[in-house]
């Protein structure tokens, strides 16, 4: 075949001899990583790649300003290699060296280039240590005339080396870049003008030969960035203030979109979302739509800023609903939403105003509050999800259009896709997609880092690159969008986002596990709901007809074209797609075969990406939660057919037990545990007793173990406290020297705690802070046996899931709250949870305990929110009342145990049944429960006659029952495990109309 066009300039500088060296040049490879041994060889010569050199007069036919600008491009491009960062299995590996090794030189190359253009020695050190008073008298004016063309290369230089120190994880070096670039333009605008009459132009007039407004506002730009990557808002919020006032006279819209956008993020962290005062609106949603419908009106294409503000209203809108319709109900233009942000800084606002109202005794309710009341306290609408949808979609269509212009394709076109093709780029041939042997079945999840397949000779289609910045962002919007589609049960739509999504996995170089991790999660569910929905689909079987067998989307698979006088050849043309460039996953699984257990592979699966969540992933609770729900319903769906086997029951078990060790890891370190047991007594033979003690002290950190970015930030954290206003107590030098080397873990830990809080905030939809979290999980995961025993969910509770163990009889009861899948907009879901229930039994013995001796498995769907509130409210009150109190009365304690059955049963289910007489089981054993808690143990029920309930209670046993109830209803801790030996009947008898059916579904709660 003939090359294509960027084949040849490959094929041409790699016939180029390099003249330092002799040999020829390695071209750098877009589809690799950077550290393939070809990548690393093209990056080691471009330090070394030069325009003619040794020949002068061609130098200076170029001309100097060519060639710096050339060696500008050339670290730039070196730094942006070295920006792409990755969750590193250990700080400081050797990959990890080397990329810090090629910022460095880069560093260096940029700072001999400084001097030639400037002709001065690079004096930044001499700034950063000068007090901020004399930093002006510091800088050095340049020893060359400079044009505007070469001062404008002296901004880029310290722009690409404040890139450079942020990639190496020092952003106060790359703020103090910033800085002097601010600084040189300062200078340079009172020194570098001209009159006109130099110019020979008449007139008494100056000309500016400085850098303009536009090199002042990205200055300007990459500060705000700097500072809200610091966590500085306070002094990124001035910078805002200050940039949207510098554009009003520029007319720059592209800073302005840029700082409205920072100014979102910056209201979130501050916790200023609507805000009213008067008629003027303030906040992240008023900045946010004003950001997006100046990028809507005033760019032909908006930039990534504007959609990442999209994404992140749609995140806030989400979270809270109840201020969609507030935010969109008047809706000015975009320069009256600007003027009402600048307006918002408040410059004439009284501080005081608040206090003297409270003063007063003045109540002035707001009418945001006002309009959350009269709609029945802030109720989400049934158009909010339509609503959301429409902006994910809008997201996802202003992404295409900016990766168009870098002229990206997700399935480029196939020159040769009809002729016969010999080698086979993919697994599954013709014919064979259900017919095989399981060796040749894909698995039902992509690999994480599978790279390319490798494309026969005749395939025209170019490698694809890997480095775009936007195809993370893309890939985040997708994932986003697939789980609104599922909410709305669309999903076939889902289906063909989710089979684009997988293809872009392997355009992302270095991958987020965490994004990995959440497409697992979004398949799972998508592959739950249609069989739940009934849209699941096979592949024909072998012996089924030829027209169903071509018309399974894997016929054809392997893109290999029949003959032309086939009868085959006008169905591959009309059904066949070009084999994918990268080795997918399995999406209509084959015919049911004897001897396959397709549990056991799918457990298999699941246990693998719940290792990578719960290590390269960060630990997210909320994926390992989901995961772990995905399990447990696949094995309902599967075994949870009829009669609970012993093996079901084990694998449920093991499943249950792992949702309840991962609430308990989310609470370790920063809240009490659930558990009530005593510590364990110290080992006398350990090594390290105080090691072993339970509740002891943490060793310290080592900063050289932790990212260098984490390390730097806290030190600096550490050195600004007490240089502000909030008048808190400041560190001694000695200290802040001491923590250069060693850093508390209780600092380390709460500083991972809030890049985890800041990450959930925002879905992780900036993808630095989710990566830098990611770091610092793993440094920790290495350094601290603590961390790793309090918050990570440890291997051997995952070997239990594909190895389960026996069922205890201890009675316990283990309980998950979780999202209802409903399918629809009514109910809508924030309204309603789902539970899950397992009831372990008492004992073997069936003669003697009966149903208490046979394990127990129940859910709902449709769990009224708000009455699950005020009944855990309510119970939460009589706690407090009857802990004083000796007894209590028993007719409020079965009023509150039959609202406990109602709520548990769900909204759909008929009041009228846990009401006395409704449902005898519930009644008889409320009655033994009862009896129980009765002072004297009271008496059995007469045989055929009402049982002889106590008219008094011991309030020590309610209470202890009351704890257990509260503990089990705490659907924020998502998982909960108790222990009463009596409370495991009442829960048979609520439960049973829920317990899992012969259809393998709740009876009363059965999915739509």
């Amino acid at each position: 075949r003939s090359l294509l066009a960027s084949e040849v300039m490959d094929r041409m500088i790699a016939e180029m001899p390099d003249v330092a060296s002799g040999s020829p040049y390695t071209p750098y490879r877009t589809s690799e990583e950077p550290f393939s041994e070809n990548n690393k060889q093209a990056l080691n010569q471009l330090f070394e790649f030069s325009i003619s050199p040794g020949d002068q007069e061609a130098r200076d036919a170029v001309g100097s300003h060519n060639l710096n600008s050339f060696q500008l491009l050339l670290m730039q491009f070196v730094i942006s290699i070295g920006s792409s960062g990755r969750v590193f299995t250990k700080v400081g590996d050797v990959e990890e060296v080397e990329r810090l090794g090629w910022l460095e030189k880069a560093d260096g190359k940029l700072r001999e280039l400084w001097k030639e253009v400037t002709g001065n020695e690079d004096d930044i050190e001499a700034l950063a240590s000068a007090d901020t008073a004399e930093g002006d008298q510091q800088l050095a004016m340049p020893a060359n005339a400079l044009g505007e063309q070469e001062s404008e290369l002296c901004i880029e230089i310290r722009l690409l080396l404040a890139h450079a120190w942020e990639a190496r994880g020092d952003l106060g070096r790359a703020v103090l870049e910033v800085l002097y670039a601010m600084r040189f333009v300062q200078v340079l605008a009172t020194t570098n003008v001209k009159t006109s009459q130099d110019c020979n132009m008449g007139g008494s007039s100056y000309l500016r030969i400085h850098p303009g407004a536009k090199v002042w506002n990205a200055l300007r730009r990459r500060m705000v960035q700097l500072l809200v990557a610091q966590g500085r808002y306070k002094a990124a919020d001035a910078h805002i203030e200050q940039g949207l006032q510098e554009c009003q006279s520029s007319n720059d819209d592209i800073t302005r979109i840029d700082l409205l956008a920072s100014k979102v993020r910056v209201d979130v962290m501050q916790g200023h979302l609507l805000e009213l005062r008067g008629s003027r609106m303030s906040g992240a949603i008023p900045a946010a739509q004003c950001c997006i419908i100046l990028a809507a009106k005033r760019l032909p294409v908006p930039p990534a800023c504007a959609v990442v503000a999209k994404a992140v209203l749609s995140q806030l809108l989400e979270q809270n609903p109840a201020l969609a319709e507030l935010a969109g109900a008047a809706s000015p233009s975009a320069s009256e939403q600007l003027a009402q942000v600048i307006a918002g800084y408040g410059k004439g606002d009284d501080p005081n105003e608040t206090l003297l109202l409270d003063a007063q005794g003045k109540i002035i309710v707001s009418p945001i509050a006002q309009a959350m009341q009269s709609k029945g306290g802030g109720k989400a609408e049934a158009g909010l999800w339509q609503k959301l949808d429409e902006m994910m979609t809008q997201c996802l269509c202003e992404l295409d259009s900016l990766l168009a212009i870098r002229g990206f394709e997700l399935h480029p076109h196939h020159l040769n896709g009809l002729f016969d093709i010999d080698a086979c780029s993919m697994p599954l041939v013709a014919g064979e997609g259900s017919g095989g042997g399981s060796q040749d079945r894909l698995g039902l999840l992509p690999k994480a880092w599978a790279g390319f397949v490798e494309r026969p000779v005749s395939d025209a289609r170019e490698p694809p690159n890997i480095y775009l910045e936007l195809m993370p962002l893309r890939l985040h919007c997708e994932l986003r969008l697939v789980r609104l589609k599922l909410d709305v049960g669309s999903m076939q739509e889902a289906e063909e986002i989710l089979r684009e999504a997988e293809s872009r996995l392997s355009r992302c170089v270095f991958l987020l596990p965490w994004l990995y991790v959440q497409f697992c999660i979004m398949k799972f569910q998508w592959r739950r709901l249609t069989y739940q929905l009934g849209f699941a689909r096979e592949s024909p079987p072998p012996d089924a007809p030829n027209d169903a067998i071509y018309r399974d989307p894997k016929a054809f698979a392997d893109g290999k074209c029949p003959p032309t006088d086939s009868p085959l050849f006008r169905t591959f043309v009309q059904r066949a797609r070009a084999p994918s460039l990268a080795l997918g996953s399995e999406w209509v699984p084959p015919a049911a075969r004897k001897g396959e257990d397709d549990l056991s592979r799918f457990l298999q699966e699941l246990v693998e990406v719940l290792g990578m969540a719960a290590k390269g992933g960060g630990h997210d609770y909320a994926q390992v939660f989901a995961l772990l729900r995905e399990g447990l319903e696949e094995v309902l769906r599967v075994r949870g057919r009829g009669h609970l086997e012993p093996a079901t029951a084990d694998l449920a078990h093991a499943l249950f037990s792992a949702l309840v060790a991962t609430a308990e890891a989310r609470k370790g370190l920063f809240f009490e545990t659930a558990s009530t047991a005593p510590p364990a007594p110290m080992d006398p033979k350990a090594k390290d007793p105080k090691a072993a003690q339970i509740g002891s002290v943490p060793p310290p950190i080592d900063t050289t173990q932790l990212p260098a970015r984490v390390a730097l930030d806290i030190l600096n954290s550490l050195k600004r406290q007490g240089s502000d206003k909030d008048q808190d107590l400041a560190y001694s030098t000695t200290a802040c020297q001491e923590a250069h080397k060693l850093l508390p873990f209780r600092a380390v830990a709460k500083h991972a705690l809030s890049l985890r809080h800041e990450c959930d905030v925002f879905g992780s939809i900036y993808h630095r802070e989710r990566l830098l979290g990611d770091q610092l999980h793993v440094a920790l995961m290495q350094t601290s046996d603590m961390y790793v025993k309090a918050k990570i969910l440890d291997d051997a509770q995952l070997g239990t899931i594909t190895s389960p163990v026996e069922t205890p009889c201890s009675g316990d009861i283990l309980v998950h709250w979780a999202r209802p899948d409903t399918g629809s907009l009514e109910p809508l879901p924030s309204e309603h949870l789902a539970f899950f229930m397992f009831v372990c039994p008492m004992s073997k013995d069936e003669e003697v305990q009966g149903d208490a001796a046979k394990p127990m498995v129940a859910r709902c769907n449709d769990v009224n929110l708000v009455a699950l509130r005020r009944l855990v409210d309510g119970l939460s009150a009589d706690l407090l009342h009857c802990r004083p109190a000796e007894i209590v009365v028993t007719t409020y304690v079965q009023h509150q145990l039959r609202s406990f059955a109602q709520v548990l049963r769900g909204a759909s289910v008929d009041p009228e049944t846990v009401v006395l007489g409704g449902d005898a089981a519930l009644d008889a054993a409320l009655s033994s429960l009862l009896l129980v808690l009765a002072p004297d143990g009271g008496e059995p029920p007469i045989e055929g006659g009402e049982p002889a309930v106590p008219a008094q209670l011991e309030s020590g046993k309610v209470c202890d029952l009351l704890k257990v109830l509260l503990q089990l209803l705490g659907h924020s801790d998502s998982a909960a495990k108790v222990s009463h030996p009596h409370l495991g009947g009442l829960l048979r008898a609520v439960l049973a109309p829920l317990c899992l059916s012969s259809a393998g579904v709740p009876a009363l709660a059965q999915v739509a």
